[in-house]
């Protein structure tokens, strides 16, 4: 009996000395940031195609031998800057003949028409650009004839500012207009995305709405003007125009970084007195590189973003304040 309850002494001995050299548990350190409550203007994107304000083309308007290509292709051009030289030989020469041919008592009258003719037909054979732009390429080489019925030999178009020309639907006018623009669209801000899902940093405005509806497809032609200073904007460019509609109004958000998605839907990890806690929220769309919360979420909470990997539910956390690189999408 008393071998026994030595036995058990002993035993109870070691485990209480065993279970005293165990580490605590573990406090993993989380980054976080927080829910942050915001004014957010909604917003509605359609698609566009960037169009430049002037574009000719540009055509011969004698008959002659192209002499020389006066310009690079892809260059800016300014207005009246000579792109096209034709031979003048021809018409000088026509000229001078028809000088020679006149009558003593015609002279005058004549050569008055013929240097006129002479003129004219001279400083057609030079081509300038009539507008400033950026120049295409050329379908026409030095030595070739060219004529009126050439077709066109370069299109220029201009550069800074440009229109975007987008359709907009009868339902969305009018959501505007309810939203606080009133009847008047022109001047709504706009902003640009790329396919790429990059942005164009200058803002741009609408200047003009149309004053019919397609009767095919019941939108109306809405165009906004941007500045182009870089030349980044190209005629003819397919983008995505997003445009504000209507005021701001107080929305919860949080880093992109942060959602977690499964069979259920939507959820983020907080934390909550020193534990991890799941919460499920909906979701109103993106804002920057952040994502608006419609519900599950009041704004301050404390949201895991930083060891997501390596946590769970109910574990105990130290949250720290998140690295800023980890808080983007």
């Amino acid at each position: 009996m008393r071998v026994s309850i030595t036995a058990a002494v002993l035993i109870c001995g070691f485990t209480a000395s065993a279970l005293a050299q165990q580490p605590a548990p573990t406090v993993v350190p989380v980054g976080t940031v927080a829910a942050e409550r915001k004014p957010i203007t909604k917003t509605v994107d359609f698609v566009g195609r960037i169009q430049a304000i002037d574009r000719v083309e540009v055509h011969a308007r004698v008959t002659g031998y192209l002499e020389n290509v006066l310009f690079k292709e892809g260059e800016i051009v300014k207005e009246g800057q000579p792109l096209y030289r034709l031979e003048k030989d021809l018409f000088q020469a026509a000229v001078d003949q028809a000088q020679g041919a006149l009558v003593a008592g015609e002279a005058k009258k004549l050569l008055t028409a013929i240097q006129y003719q002479r003129a004219d037909q001279l400083m057609k054979t030079e081509i300038a650009s009539p507008i400033s732009g950026k120049i295409g390429r050329t379908t026409i080489t030095k030595g070739n004839v060219v004529s009126p019925q050439s077709g066109t030999l370069t299109t220029i178009v201009s550069q800074d500012p440009m229109y975007v020309l987008f359709p907009v639907s009868q339902r969305q006018l009018t959501r505007a207009r309810e939203a606080g623009h009133t009847t008047e669209i022109a001047g709504i801000k706009a902003r640009l995305r790329f396919p790429d899902g990059s942005t164009y940093d200058p803002l741009g405005q609408i200047d003009f709405v149309d004053v019919t509806v397609d009767r095919a497809t019941d939108t109306v032609q809405v165009r906004a003007v941007f500045p182009n200073p870089s030349g980044v904007l190209i005629d003819g460019q397919l983008v995505t125009v997003n445009l504000e509609t209507g005021k701001p109004e107080d929305q919860v958000v949080v880093p992109q970084a942060a959602l977690i998605t499964d069979q259920q839907g939507v959820y983020v990890f907080i934390v909550d007195s020193g534990k991890v806690a799941i919460r499920r929220i909906k979701t109103g769309g993106p804002n920057g590189e952040d994502m608006i919360v419609t519900d599950g979420l009041s704004g301050g909470e404390q949201i895991i973003v930083e060891g997501l990997q390596t946590i769970r539910s109910g574990m105990e956390v130290k949250a720290n304040p998140a690295t800023p690189a980890l808080t983007r999408g």
